[in-house]
């Protein structure tokens, strides 16, 4: 709630000072716009001005009045001037325009329908998939990891064992984690179901960030690529990130630092 009510004010400040913001109430000598009441209700409850009943519109701007009155008390009081207060809301302010700069620059500069089909035949083109299909005992520690190995390699059960040892959500379907490309797995857990015969399961403990792992690898086939349609918000999202990346560094190359030792 603390943090909240930080960040709701320094952007309603922030939405106050427009040069054409409207007026529809005013609390301690602040208005309370139109601009500012759709900037709260956003932050509030993540729907339109428009969608809200005439009970909803009430009882938030109740709320934003309460929000207001209770932020210019503290501005008079000087709470402001604190300097761990202003710090946090020197930062919530750069925060919010700098998440509002990125994203109107991926709202001016939209994703090219040449950039989309470049990176879909580079991606995947005409060339098949590789899919693999493999189980995992996800355990905390690579000594439970050789126990369990041990009782594989004496005839035990892997569906059963990963429901008796593996801690991770798939346990209670004899660890299936059903078909996947190897680009769905981290490294360390790809190269190992790779590395593995059909049939077969891993003879050491596999660690990855999750923990350690078992394997034991059902199969794998060849499949055609996906339609671009079916891939194509993925491949998008990806490119908006790669132009944030750049942009992001290309910033911070030409801004001007000093720091101080």
């Amino acid at each position: 709630m603390k943090s909240f009510l930080i960040a709701s004010f320094a952007a309603l400040l922030t939405v106050a000072a427009t040069a054409e913001a409207r007026p529809m109430a005013k609390v301690n000598n602040v208005e309370i716009t139109e601009e500012m009441f759709t900037a709260f209700v956003s932050s509030r409850t993540q729907k339109p001005v428009a969608e809200l009943t005439d009970q909803d519109r009430e009882l938030l701007t109740e709320e934003l009045i309460k929000l207001v009155a209770v932020g210019t008390e503290a501005r008079r009081k000087k709470v402001q001037s604190d300097p761990e207060v202003a710090a946090k809301l020197q930062l919530q302010e750069l925060s919010f325009l700098a998440q509002t700069y990125l994203q109107k620059h991926l709202e001016d500069q939209p994703v090219s329908p040449d950039k989309l089909q470049a990176l879909y035949d580079t991606r995947y083109g005409n060339k098949p998939m590789t899919e693999y299909k493999a189980r995992h005992i996800l355990v905390d520690s690579p000594n439970t990891a050789r126990q369990v190995i041990s009782e594989l390699e004496a005839g035990g059960d892997f569906v059963t064992l990963a429901a008796k040892y593996s801690t991770g959500p798939s346990a209670n379907s004899g660890g299936d984690l059903g078909w996947f490309t190897r680009q769905q797995m981290v490294p360390e857990f790809a190269d190992a179901v790779v590395a593995l015969n059909d049939g077969a399961h891993s003879a050491a403990p596999v660690q990855t960030q999750y923990g350690w792992h078992i394997i034991f690898k059902e199969g794998q086939r060849e499949t055609p690529p996906p339609q671009l349609g079916a891939v194509g918000q993925e491949l998008e999202r990806e490119l908006q990130q790669q132009e944030i990346q750049s942009l992001v560094e290309g910033l911070r190359e030409s801004a001007k630092v000093r720091t101080y030792q």
